[in-house]
């Protein structure tokens, strides 16, 4: 799937601003929290251009993974557009607590087809992991944690202008960490109508008088937090 979101990071204030417009006026409103668990090769080999990573919503834990796309058409120029391909699968849902056997991915991610078998039977899942493995020549068994962000995601949608919104402030940690790193605000808005919805938020945000603070992809800001070059 071709994923096409633009994404504005913000001062808390102007987050604070958004948050209550978007409380007002916003219908579909829902909050989640999200956990997401970034991995690579140790040294790394996949990040920036590959981002994998698990995803928990409490209820169910999906692997995505994300290759970002460089060639655009010139409508799709904006410096807060990301593009990319996504592949998204589900590894399991549970109820009310992670089940035992799935505690060691949140160290390593297994890329081997038994250890997979032993917490996930989406035989769909497996054998994209045997296949991504030998495309990106990855010779570890294994991909190693490197860090993960709490995101406390306010999302509807915006009647006004039809515009389906995300307005996360994220949390982030490093591996084994409990202490968090750094804390920031950001609007997601996943959409084919890119240049029409750009144009509104735009318009939005003057009305609010808020600024960008610009565009960075979380994975970018956690390894920033990590004081990790690469």
């Amino acid at each position: 799937m071709i994923e096409k979101e633009l994404k504005y990071l913000l001062k808390e204030e102007n987050y604070k601003k958004l948050y209550d417009y978007f409380s007002e006026y916003a219908e579909k409103k829902r909050y989640d929290i999200l956990t997401t668990y970034y991995y690579d090769t140790i040294p790394y080999t996949l990040i920036p251009k590959v981002v994998f990573r698990v995803r928990d919503d409490q209820s169910t834990l999906f692997l995505s993974v994300k290759a970002e796309i460089k060639g655009r058409l010139p409508s799709e120029n904006s410096e807060n557009l990301q593009i990319s391909k996504e592949f998204e699968y589900e590894i399991l849902t549970y109820d009310t607590q992670k089940p035992d056997k799935i505690e060691n991915i949140f160290t390593k991610f297994p890329l081997e087809e038994e250890q997979i078998k032993s917490f996930c039977k989406n035989m769909e899942l497996i054998c994209f992991l045997e296949k991504f493995k030998k495309d990106l020549g990855i010779r570890a068994n294994y991909l190693d944690l490197i860090g993960y962000t709490k995101t406390y995601r306010f999302s509807g949608l915006l009647n006004l202008y039809n515009i389906p919104f995300e307005l996360d402030k994220t949390e982030y940690f490093g591996k084994g960490m409990n202490r968090c790193l750094g804390l920031d605000y950001e609007l997601e808005v996943e959409s084919e109508k890119t240049e029409q919805f750009e144009s509104y938020i735009s318009s939005l945000f003057r009305k609010l008088n808020i600024n960008s603070n610009g565009f960075k992809r979380k994975v970018e800001r956690l390894l920033e937090y990590l004081d990790i070059t690469i």
